[in-house]
């Protein structure tokens, strides 16, 4: 399974939902990827100082959005869930460091 947070480094929602990921990823390393992919416009050294923070989690940069506007993001932080049939399970909702998740409301969602 996958798992790809769309995010940004100055989006404190993002980092912090990072930590929570991180911690997922560490519980089932064989059965989880985590990807953070940074739409950040600062660029790429901005980005590699967050993913220092985070050991498990890969980093995909999408600077210009492609790959969000192609998955229908319109906010951060998104997490989508994907399984190995490639069916999404988001963006209904989002972790917290918390451990809690929020439900988006449907007229945000795609």
């Amino acid at each position: 399974m996958a798992v790809l947070s769309f995010g940004a480094t100055w989006c404190t929602s993002c980092t912090s939902e990072l930590k929570s990921l991180e911690n997922l990823q560490a519980k089932f390393p064989k059965d989880l990827v985590v990807y953070f992919v940074a739409m950040d416009g600062r660029g790429k050294e901005d980005v590699k100082r967050t993913s220092r923070n985070t050991q498990y989690i890969r980093t995909l940069l999408d600077p210009k959005m492609a790959v969000a506007r192609e998955n229908g993001i319109r906010w951060l932080p998104v997490t989508l869930v994907v399984n190995r049939k490639g069916v999404d399970r988001g963006p209904g909702e989002s972790a917290h460091a918390n451990g809690t998740a929020r439900k988006r409301s449907s007229s945000s969602s795609r």
